[in-house]
């Protein structure tokens, strides 16, 4: 099973860690030949963070898109065209037009399963956690 069929399965089997976890490790597989230091170390910066605002904000069902994204990408790729840089802005872009038209709601995950699942250290600190959700559901 390739990368995209897992993405693809994780999506629909609900399972929201991997459906987190493995568009991140796409935009690694992307990068990681190019032998950039610099932009390496950014995107690996990047994706926890961004990893937990989707755990947070975006219900799995619309992660669906992402995988179509990356499909249109991998294809795109061997061709050298500029097609793949376009395609590579549109999963911002979806986002961000998400966000404007609402459609992203508040998960239904604590904040302890959203840092779980984007895989950040700070899931193991539960009393922090706790306190943090209590500040943000008042």
């Amino acid at each position: 099973m390739g990368h995209l069929d897992e993405e693809r399965v994780a999506v629909e089997r609900g399972n929201r860690a991997a459906s987190v976890r493995l568009p991140g490790e796409f935009h690694l597989m992307l990068i990681d030949p190019l032998e950039n230091p610099e932009l390496s170390r950014f995107l690996r910066d990047l994706l926890p963070r961004s990893s937990l605002t989707v755990s947070a904000f975006e219900p799995t069902r619309l992660s669906l898109c992402g995988v179509d994204e990356h499909a249109a990408m991998a294809a795109a790729l061997p061709a050298g065209d500029e097609r793949a840089i376009a395609l590579s802005d549109e999963p911002f872009r979806h986002i961000k037009e998400r966000l404007a038209e609402g459609l992203i709601e508040r998960s239904e995950m604590s904040i302890e399963q959203a840092l779980a699942s984007a895989g950040h250290t700070m899931a193991r600190k539960r009393p922090l956690i706790r306190r943090c959700e209590k500040n943000v559901h008042r």
